[in-house]
């Protein structure tokens, strides 16, 4: 568990310096823009 979870903290990092976590981010938020909660 400990192996995966460092596996992923360092894929997410590489992602952030590449700049390709922003991207990725950018498109989940304007899909899930038109979500709302049924509260």
């Amino acid at each position: 568990v400990m192996r995966i979870g460092g596996g992923m903290m360092i894929v997410t990092g590489i992602l952030l310096l590449t700049g390709v976590w922003a991207t990725l981010m950018q498109q989940m938020q304007s899909w899930s823009s038109g979500f709302v909660v049924g509260i």
